[in-house]
Order: C-alpha cells, then structure tokens, then sequence
C-alpha cells in the first residue's frame, strides 16, 4: 500500500455483533435456469470460540433437468472489534475514525485504515 493509501475492511461481523440466524433468497434467469437458497449460521461451539459455521441449502433448477441440492459448509472467524484494530495497528496502519454514519451498524462491522505519510 502507497503511503497515504487506505484500506477497508467489512468482516460480516464482530464478536459484539454476531448473531445465529437463517436468511434466504433467490433468483430466475431470463434463460429459465433459477436459484433458490437456505443460508442457516450457527453460534460459535464451543461458546466463546472464534469460529463459526454456516450451511447453505442451495437449489438449481434448469428447464428440462431434474432439481439439483447442493449443501456447502463454511467455518468463518468472528473476533473482537479490539482484537481488528489491535491486527491493524501492529500490521503498521493508523485506524481511521469515520464519521459516516453506517446504515448497517449492529449487522456488518467496518474498518477503515491507513498508511501513515512518511
């Protein structure tokens, strides 16, 4: 990174708010073919680590072919905001304070840091 330069960083979530929940969705392609998913997140076990998984259901339908279920499974990370900002300032950046207000604050977290000018 250029001095001067600025990174940021969107963790789906922080330790203070991480929360266990489903979501779903979906989409139809103007050629036929559509999507359908389950994304189910689970609690860190044991409590208090700093993973978690989340299962997704996945549905994909082509026209003239039979349904297809695809599950995938993946282990994130979930830390402190501390344990962010402590990574990015021993990694050399100077944590940057924004005043923007976040219309997703309690649901995504956001780090913004930069290179110190020499």
């Amino acid at each position: 990174m250029r001095p001067g330069g600025v990174v940021i960083l969107t963790p789906d979530a922080t330790t203070e708010i991480f929360e266990p929940g489903t979501d779903h969705g979906g989409h139809d392609g103007e050629d036929g073919r559509s999507l359908r998913f389950l994304e189910w997140t689970h609690a860190p076990d044991p409590p208090g680590s700093s993973t978690y998984t989340v299962d997704y259901a996945i549905v994909l339908r082509t026209p003239g072919e039979p349904l297809e279920i695809v599950h995938d499974r993946h282990t994130l990370g979930v830390f402190p905001e501390a344990t962010w900002r402590r990574l990015l300032t021993e990694s050399g950046l100077e944590v940057v304070d924004t005043t923007v207000e976040n219309p997703y604050a309690g649901e995504q977290a956001a780090f913004a840091a930069r290179r110190p000018s020499a």
